[in-house]
């Protein structure tokens, strides 16, 4: 009998948290994950009870099975449930955790300066799966990324 669906909370502010969330509703095997913005009201509790700053967040967690998974262990647990090019992260799990634990730390805090911030969050950032699948069948054009949207229906609580 399967567990809880996962919960990812992530920051609805950052364009790369963004793009994984799109890429993940792309690639995932089972469309059983809930998608948490930490700047929403269960996201502000999720990252409370993890100790997470939900103004500052430095990492993403990824709960399964009743386990929080934060940083590169995160993304990698994440990768589990993926099918494609995503999948491929799963092989960082061979290095020592304070390397993958470097490598994230050095991604989130650049993460604003080399891929973007979002100064308002859209309907992409806090709405539906079904807005997330619909902007990205509208931006998508390489043949080898055309596989049929799944629309599913929630993301967690909107922004409050």
């Amino acid at each position: 009998m399967p567990g809880p669906d996962p919960v990812w909370l992530y920051d609805s502010g950052c364009v790369l948290c963004s793009a994984a969330v799109a890429h993940t509703l792309r690639w995932e095997r089972d469309p059983r994950i809930r998608f948490v913005a930490i700047q929403s009201r269960e996201g502000r509790a999720l990252a409370a009870n993890h100790g997470i700053d939900p103004e500052n967040p430095e990492t993403f967690l990824f709960i399964e099975h009743g386990m929080a998974h934060p940083k590169l262990e995160g993304v990698i647990a994440l990768a589990r449930h993926l099918n494609g090019p995503g999948r491929m992260i799963i092989g960082l799990g061979i290095l020592p955790r304070p390397a993958r634990d470097w490598v994230y730390d050095r991604i989130a805090r650049n993460r604003y300066r080399w891929f973007g911030k979002r100064e308002s969050l859209t309907a992409h950032a806090c709405g539906t799966r079904v807005a997330w699948n619909d902007g990205l069948a509208k931006r998508r054009k390489a043949a080898w990324y055309r596989k049929p949207l799944r629309h599913r229906k929630f993301f967690a609580a909107d922004i409050n």
